[in-house]
């Protein structure tokens, strides 16, 4: 079981996990703050901050970011998605529209075309 645990070089080691806390490091081309952080996924991210590096305005940018990085990964924080089809987004305008189309048609012939449609694409 040795054998798989070592390579030619000697033991195998494995890579280490890298922070998911964000870091605040100056940027060496512009002179600016940047932040560099990996999601949850394990995907490296960056962010290049506004003003120079260490002053009041990138830290302040650095805070917030720090806050939306946290408040994304509570529980409770999150947006829940929906999945809506554009059949029901049409339905929920026809009854919002209640009848006043501008072309002079009914909302009620229109809105029996949508619903007939919406069998079609359902299936």
């Amino acid at each position: 079981m040795e054998w798989f645990h070592s390579s030619r070089s000697g033991t195998a080691s494995l890579s280490t996990r890298r922070k998911s806390t964000p870091s605040y490091l100056p940027c060496k081309q512009s002179g600016r703050a940047r932040s560099v952080w990996t999601a949850a996924l394990g995907i490296r991210q960056q962010k290049l901050l506004p003003g120079s590096f260490d002053s009041p305005e990138s830290r302040t940018a650095f805070t917030k970011l720090q806050l939306e990085l946290v408040s994304d990964s509570l529980p409770g924080c999150q947006a829940t998605s929906v999945a809506v089809s554009v059949n029901e987004v049409l339905l929920a305008h026809l009854h919002h529209a209640g009848g006043a189309l501008p072309s002079g048609e009914s909302a009620g012939e229109l809105g029996e075309g949508v619903k007939s449609s919406s069998h079609i694409t359902r299936s």
